[in-house]
């Protein structure tokens, strides 16, 4: 799981950070080993009183093959 936090306002730059999260994942993994990351989510607009942000989170699986 991954939060993303922001100042109040509007939720462009977390939706673009978990965008940018997801292509992430799904470029990893490298010779010996397959590290396979499945999306799962990604929160409703939420806000975190005790920090006084805005955030949301997305949730991965990963999942790890050998050959």
């Amino acid at each position: 799981m991954v939060w993303v936090h922001d100042d109040p306002g509007s939720y462009l730059f977390i939706d673009a950070a978990l965008k940018a999260l997801r292509t992430a994942f799904r470029e990893q993994g490298n010779d010996n080993n397959i590290y396979q990351t499945r999306w799962l989510e990604d929160s409703e607009d939420l806000s975190d009183d005790a920090r006084g942000t805005i955030v949301k989170y997305s949730r991965y699986e990963l999942i790890h093959t050998e050959h």
